[in-house]
């Protein structure tokens, strides 16, 4: 992932390191690697996605249920 991205702070090394799997997806695609940590809540999504759009990321509606399906497939993470 590129290393001048933030993805903001986490009060656990677990949370962060799920924050990590969160971004490394969206940012670099479904061949990256992924810490073994169990799968995140939706909150730490939508704090990792609010984090990215304060630096100037943004998807469409489109490209962002392509990320909830990598998400759900590659984390686990439930999007109802």
């Amino acid at each position: 992932m590129n290393e001048n991205v933030s993805l903001g702070e986490y009060k656990t090394e677990i949370e962060a390191a799920q924050a990590y799997n969160i971004g490394a997806l969206i940012l670099n695609g479904e061949d990256s690697e992924l810490n073994n940590v169990p799968s995140p809540s939706l909150k730490t999504f939508k704090k990792v996605i609010k984090v990215l759009n304060k630096q100037g990321w943004s998807c469409s509606a489109t490209d962002m249920e392509i990320i909830e399906t990598l998400m759900s497939d590659k984390l686990g993470m439930k999007f109802e």
